[in-house]
């Protein structure tokens, strides 16, 4: 016959054995919701410090000193991912006001040692009014969305595979500015792309190149 001491004993263990079952629970609920609340919050910045796409951009400013252009300032614009991208979106703006541009993906060929080879041709000159224009474009085809007002031009683009170049070119006027005084060169934007089920946000970094006398 178990006596009341050990019985109380006994029972003492037991409900200590439920306590520690349940703060066992507790405290795992609490890390659970703890963990959730850092990934939710920190999440995003910890994964952008992983390897991702890499992309580079750089502009070419251009003055033509002979030919039917001549007096006209150009820039010439490439940008390219390494890897997938989910979406592109640029900003920028220059010195003088836009007075046309073209933007598109180049052509691809394979060379006969496997390298692969981009071609894109732009042809400028002037329209009936004098003004510089790009007159057309070796390669058109992908969808580039771009837009332009005053002296600022956005251009972007959705779902880039590795390997994807954007080729532009952009007439600005000779004499007209939407700002005063001329505004330099300037730039912003930024890519998507899609990492451990996070979407994550760098910018580009437009390098301009400085301007150069062309025939």
């Amino acid at each position: 016959m178990t006596s009341p001491a050990t019985r109380a004993k006994k029972d003492g263990e037991l409900r200590e054995k439920h306590a520690d079952r349940w703060r066992g629970r507790i405290e795992g609920f609490v890390i659970g919701i703890l963990a959730g609340l850092v990934l939710l919050i920190f999440g995003p910045a910890l994964v952008a410090m992983l390897p991702g796409p890499k992309v580079t951009a750089s502009i070419q400013g251009m003055r033509a000193v002979a030919g039917d252009a001549a007096g006209c300032s150009y820039y010439d614009f490439d940008f390219l991912t390494t890897q997938p991208i989910d979406s592109m979106n640029l900003k920028m703006q220059f010195p003088r006001k836009i007075k046309d541009y073209k933007f598109a993906h180049p052509s691809e060929s394979i060379a006969a040692n496997g390298g692969r080879l981009i071609m894109q041709a732009f042809e400028v000159g002037r329209n009936s009014m004098g003004e510089c224009q790009v007159i057309q474009q070796a390669s058109n085809w992908g969808n580039v969305d771009a837009s332009a007002e005053g002296n600022v031009l956005v251009i972007s683009q959705e779902r880039m595979p590795a390997g994807t170049w954007i080729m532009g070119m952009v007439a600005v006027s000779q004499t007209e500015s939407a700002g005063h005084p001329l505004p330099e060169f300037w730039s912003v934007g930024d890519f998507a792309y899609t990492k451990l089920n996070y979407v994550i946000r760098k910018d580009i970094s437009v390098s301009f190149l400085g301007m150069k006398d062309v025939k």
